[in-house]
């Protein structure tokens, strides 16, 4: 027996970790699958982390959430929240969730890395919960004792849809897919934002076109073109992965193609190129950068009273940068050292400016209320 309803005047739906709200909700009691519509808000409350959109589908039961149309994902903290937006985001919990998983409803997919949930064909057979909160649903007695048949059509479109969740290749394990796996209730949440994905906090900005966040090891994990920017500096890369410790900054690794950019002056770029790079942090600022593989590094020096006298180039296979009072204090090179020092006059232009240089300052984004534009 169904159970849709549909809650109009802006209904809520909570239990122990978890709230969601929306202008109006159409929801099954016997699945868990819900649709809301207009200013759609998610809390979860066990882990500091709200979602906002205009619209999401749900379930309650599994805790997954789709939002699209400006979403919004909040990390909180004490301080220097991360804002996280895109064209779509995408929460659930890794597969540790609180149901029994059946392994014939999972497929993997090698070829794009995903693991495809197949819905079961009879809903009220899946496996009974371990554990569940008792749910609150707090309804302003506007339920409608017939739906009509446009939301009808809205909530049975929800059956039709198959869960697909892409599994990073560094998180998956031999035994991920088992014949039964009851998994704990203290399960981690992930986050995937697709498209035009932007992201900000007071210390550190980034833009890329996919990104996964998992609350096991609280790591932005960036692909498709992504740029990462702290304070002066401009990282870019193949993929960057963004550790973080405490929710600040603690490692930042690029890998491949990795290429660092901070701007000295309107004129003159310090700029260091490697097969990856390695940026350490102490306290939210950088402490030491190392990039490895056909680096290369320019950066300019200045005198006493801050004139420019020249630039140092440099090409090792490893080069590493100190930072005091979140300036460069010393550098060193490693293994088939070559490069020189230059006269601010005599750089040659394609040291100047090195293969592949993109100064992408116009496309930082300078506030969070700049993500909701």
């Amino acid at each position: 027996k169904n159970a849709y309803a549909y809650f109009g005047r802006r209904p809520t739906i909570e239990d122990s970790t978890q709230y969601i709200t929306a202008d109006q909700i159409v929801f099954d009691k016997n699945t868990g699958l819900g649709r809301a519509q207009g200013n759609f808000v998610y809390i979860d409350t066990l882990q500091g982390i709200t979602l906002h959109a205009d619209n999401s589908d749900f379930n309650r039961d599994t805790k997954v959430v789709l939002a699209t149309g400006r979403p919004l994902m909040i990390i909180k903290q004490e301080s220097d929240s991360i804002y996280v937006t895109g064209d779509s985001l995408y929460s659930g919990v890794r597969a540790d969730t609180i149901y029994a998983v059946d392994s014939t409803r999972m497929i993997p997919d090698s070829l794009n890395e995903q693991v495809v949930i197949q819905p079961p064909a009879d809903t009220t057979k899946n496996p009974a919960p371990v554990a569940q909160s008792p749910v609150k649903e707090k309804i302003r007695k506007d339920r409608l004792p017939n739906l009509d048949t446009s939301v009808k059509d809205l909530a049975d479109s929800l059956h039709m849809k198959t869960l697909v969740e892409t599994i990073p290749q560094l998180e998956q394990s031999a035994d991920s897919v088992q014949a039964r796996t009851i998994d704990r209730i203290d399960s981690v949440r992930f986050f995937q934002a697709f498209h035009h994905v932007r992201i900000f906090s007071d210390s550190m900005q980034s833009i890329c076109d996919s990104m996964y966040f998992s609350g096991r090891d609280s790591v932005f994990r960036l692909f498709q073109n992504p740029i990462v920017w702290a304070k002066d500096s401009q990282l870019t890369g193949d993929t960057i992965y963004l550790y973080t410790k405490n929710k600040k900054p603690h490692h930042i690794e690029v890998l491949e193609n990795a290429f660092s950019i901070s701007r000295s002056n309107d004129s003159f770029y310090n700029q260091l190129k490697g097969n990856t790079i390695n940026g350490f942090f102490k306290d939210g600022d950088i402490e030491h950068v190392v990039a490895k593989g056909s680096a290369e590094s320019l950066y300019y020096l200045q005198d006493d009273d801050s004139a420019y006298t020249g630039a140092n180039y440099a090409e090792a296979d490893l080069i590493t940068l100190y930072f005091q009072k979140k300036a460069i204090d010393k550098i060193t090179w490693e293994f088939q050292v070559k490069g020189g020092f230059y006269p601010v006059s005599e750089v040659p232009d394609d040291k100047r400016r090195f293969r592949n240089f993109r100064w992408e300052e116009a496309k930082r984004p300078k506030s969070r209320e700049e993500l909701l534009e």
